[in-house]
């Protein structure tokens, strides 16, 4: 009976996730960090320095001053020692300025496929 009750349980996990349920949650967890947290962090960067972060600098820029010494850098602007990976394992990217149209940077994981294509998940992305 317990040997049926694991088997049932490995098939469930199985068909979660080859339906896409698993790439699902990772998708929502990427689009937690580049539409909600990494933006609200690099805003306050915003707010604090008068400018956006460089494409050069990256998000590092969030958790220590970069290069010349920051007068106005008041971070860091993410918890943790490190910015965080995203679910696939990979850096998030950084660009500014955006080559979206109306938005200043982005701020997007390289989703599942670990290519730059149309799953990308960013700040630019319902």
């Amino acid at each position: 009976m317990v040997a049926l009750a694991i088997w049932t349980l490995v098939l469930w996990r199985y068909a979660k996730q080859e339906s896409g349920f698993l790439w699902t949650s990772q998708a929502e967890a990427a689009r937690g960090f580049t539409q909600r947290f990494g933006p609200e962090a690099i805003e306050r960067f915003r707010l604090d320095t008068g400018r956006y972060p460089t494409s050069e600098e990256g998000l590092s820029v969030l958790l220590r001053v970069l290069g010349k010494e920051e007068s106005h850098w008041k971070g860091p602007y993410l918890e943790g020692p490190s910015i965080p990976k995203d679910p696939w394992g990979r850096d998030y990217r950084y660009r500014a300025p955006c080559r979206k149209k109306g938005f200043a940077y982005e701020v997007f994981s390289l989703g599942p496929d670990g290519q730059i294509s149309d799953d990308d998940i960013g700040n630019f992305t319902k």
